[in-house]
């Protein structure tokens, strides 16, 4: 290698579902990365040097609400890695009953498979 460093591979050039590739590192146990995607190293690697890629899991916000507050309880809210299966669910307090979510769901406990974030109402009635 020369004295100049090298240019380090690109994140289209480097791919693993469900992650995003950070950069690179001269550590495989790195959390993160020395040198960024498609950047040269400069003159800092000049010998035969191993470099790891640097991958962080792409995760999804599930965000929960009830409509009104005081009608109902609602689970599963929280984060979640990129295609994780969710268990969502609405449960009516005394006096009231679950009507649908706010995308027109009408079950009250479903699964859900994260390809994003989401952000769901719980409307409950007397």
């Amino acid at each position: 290698m020369s004295t100049n460093g090298v240019t380090v591979p690109t994140a289209g050039e480097c791919t693993r579902p469900g992650y995003i590739l950070l950069g690179f590192s001269t550590s495989a146990n790195a959390t993160t990365a020395t040198y960024a995607p498609g950047t040269s190293t400069g003159g800092d690697i000049t010998s035969k040097t191993t470099l790891y890629a640097v991958w962080e899991r792409i995760t999804y916000t599930v965000t929960l609400s009830a409509s009104p507050t005081d009608g109902g309880t609602v689970s599963g809210a929280g984060k979640y890695a990129q295609g994780t299966e969710v268990t969502i669910s609405a449960k009516a307090n005394a006096g009231y009953e679950f009507a649908k979510w706010s995308d027109d769901d009408t079950n009250a406990s479903r699964k859900i498979i994260l390809k994003s974030s989401i952000n769901l109402t719980a409307y409950f009635y007397r």
